[in-house]
């Protein structure tokens, strides 16, 4: 109801009604208009707790997903680990037999006595 609206029926005195009757015609319209307001913040405060409660679902299923992931990764960390690891021992005990190979090829084709 605009303010226009009310002021035209305080104002009018054509109408047979009494101003006591126009204003309690008013104010049961604000009446109205309040309820009518209150109806459709409740609907909307119900569509935002839908999309919280959606929200939080998934950011929930995210967050297993993820917790998830990362043990899989935490794994395939300690896995890796182990495999350089055991890399490292085969590289060295490598190392060591090409050392003692290359001692006995110098030995065979270097001469032991200066010339």
């Amino acid at each position: 109801m605009s303010l226009t609206f009310c002021r035209e029926l305080l104002d009018n005195s054509d109408v047979e009604e009494t101003r006591l009757d126009r204003i309690e015609k008013m104010l049961e319209s604000y009446g109205t208009m309040i309820i009518d307001i209150e109806q459709r913040n409740a609907a909307a405060i119900a569509a935002i707790n839908e999309i919280v409660t959606r929200a939080e679902r998934a950011n929930e299923a995210a967050h297993e997903r993820f917790a998830e992931e990362d043990k899989r990764l935490l794994t395939a960390q300690i896995l890796m680990n182990g495999a350089m690891q055991k890399m490292a021992l085969a590289m060295e005990e490598t190392t060591a037999k090409l050392d003692a190979l290359i001692d006995t090829v110098d030995g065979i084709i270097r001469p032991k006595h200066p010339s």
